[in-house]
């Protein structure tokens, strides 16, 4: 079994565990001032830590039944918008000294987030699928879903009240 097995077992069978060295090393980069000289290792250390959250929460939201390649968009997608600030600021200093202007690569990296989203709306049969969806949004729909329902039954109950039984069954 390869390293990166171990690790998605190890986040499987431990998730608060992980979670919680995720916040620990989100409040170690919390203060700026840690990086007293360097707002770009700060930037740096933050997009490794978001890029390790994202990692982790694909491990723990992996599903026999979703669509692999929406998931590898998905995940690519995070990642560039993870690692935006970091390139942002790379930028400005690097035009800053006069090397480049900062908007190439901030086209750059819009364009591989369109193409990234294209391809994840592609790949999702044209349905809008910017995350995956969580078990609070599945309930959430049923729900309405259950009360359209019922609304229904009360319109047709409504309509057969107020009319005559013949013209009811011929409305239904």
């Amino acid at each position: 079994m390869s390293l990166l097995q171990h690790y998605k077992t190890f986040v499987k069978q431990h998730p608060s565990l992980v979670l919680n060295l995720e916040r620990l090393l989100h409040w170690v980069a919390w203060n700026p001032e840690r990086f007293s000289g360097s707002e770009f290792a700060y930037e740096a250390f933050n997009a490794a830590v978001g890029l390790l959250g994202i990692y982790n929460e694909s491990i723990l939201t992996e599903h026999p039944d979703y669509n692999a390649t929406v998931a590898r968009y998905a995940l690519w997608l995070a990642a560039v918008e993870q690692v935006q600030t970091l390139v942002e600021l790379r930028a400005i200093q690097l035009e800053q000294r006069g090397k480049m202007s900062r908007y190439g690569p901030l086209m750059v990296l819009e364009s591989v987030k369109t193409l990234l989203r294209l391809q994840l709306w592609r790949s999702s049969k044209c349905t809008l699928a910017l995350e995956s969806v969580s078990k609070e949004d599945t309930q959430h729909h049923e729900c309405e879903q259950q009360l359209k329902d019922l609304l229904q039954v009360c319109y047709i109950t409504l309509v057969c009240y107020r009319c005559d039984t013949y013209s009811c069954h011929i409305a239904l």
